[in-house]
């Protein structure tokens, strides 16, 4: 069998509660406009996604990471789901299998819930059933009870999305750069570990700018938490232009969930 290896990673890093754990999804599908299609849409959760379009691919490449959850598109794969899947179990146990298919009767289903397989997404991929699913799905790897109330999203690279820290004693503006944001708040890189040492979990009040391209947001910071490099905060006292975030993330939204606006934790 030749061997096509396509691995392509999209993201890395998501503040679901899974950003320090790595935690990733592997697409294998025969159809490159179905891979990038659901690539694109973990892609702005920040989920760390690998695409293949053959098994081998995949195999090559578990050793070194086993991804969390393996999504597997039936059509035109050399060997039949059951095969397939007992092959991942062997290499990695806890990774979760995920079958995406044409259609399915209720012996496939019962037989394939007996094989190991966590779910099972009947085509089209549909965002606002099946991204819940794999969040779900990754939420139980690495034991992780949702808490927030809306999702946090990854930002385009190319779309310019900063925060510009303004300290209470300097004159300088600092910007940091966003991991990922909601309406309510953001996760920041420092630009080093020791920057701005005022900004502790459960301070208030510092002035900062949140930047999207020419549209500038003043608003104060609340800190949430940081570790590693990272500052979470909330945004208090939002001025005007506020609208602009709520558009971007409604945006994201819908290109992760579509138009649900089913209410859960995240």
């Amino acid at each position: 069998m030749t061997t096509v290896h396509e691995q392509i990673q999209t993201s890395a890093e998501q503040d679901l509660g899974l950003e320090e754990k790595g935690s990733s999804v592997a697409i294998v599908s025969k159809s490159l406009l179905s891979r990038q299609s659901i690539a694109r849409k973990l892609n702005v959760l920040g989920i760390t996604v690998f695409e293949y379009r053959h098994f081998d691919a995949l195999f090559q490449s578990t050793d070194l990471q086993p991804p969390d959850v393996v999504l597997i598109d039936t059509a035109a794969q050399e060997l039949e789901w059951k095969a397939l899947v007992s092959l991942l179990k062997i290499f990695s146990k806890r990774t979760q299998v995920i079958l995406l298919v044409s259609g399915i009767n209720e012996d496939q289903a019962i037989e394939a819930a007996r094989s190991g397989v966590a779910a099972i997404f009947v085509k089209p991929f549909k965002e606002e059933e099946h991204d819940e699913r794999i969040l779900d799905l990754l939420n139980q790897i690495h034991d992780i009870v949702p808490k927030r109330l809306q999702p946090r999203f990854t930002p385009d690279p190319e779309t310019e999305v900063r925060l510009d820290y303004i300290p209470l004693d300097d004159w300088l503006v600092f910007p940091m750069e966003v991991r990922n944001i909601s309406l309510k708040g953001a996760q920041l890189r420092l630009p080093y570990g020791d920057f701005a040492r005022e900004l502790q979990p459960g301070s208030s009040r510092f002035p900062a700018t949140l930047v999207f391209g020419r549209t500038r947001i003043s608003l104060y910071l609340h800190v949430v938490h940081r570790e590693k490099g990272t500052i979470g905060v909330e945004f208090q006292h939002l001025g005007a232009g506020h609208k602009v975030l709520e558009y971007f993330v409604r945006n994201l939204h819908i290109q992760s969930f579509g138009e649900d606006k089913r209410l859960r934790r995240w």
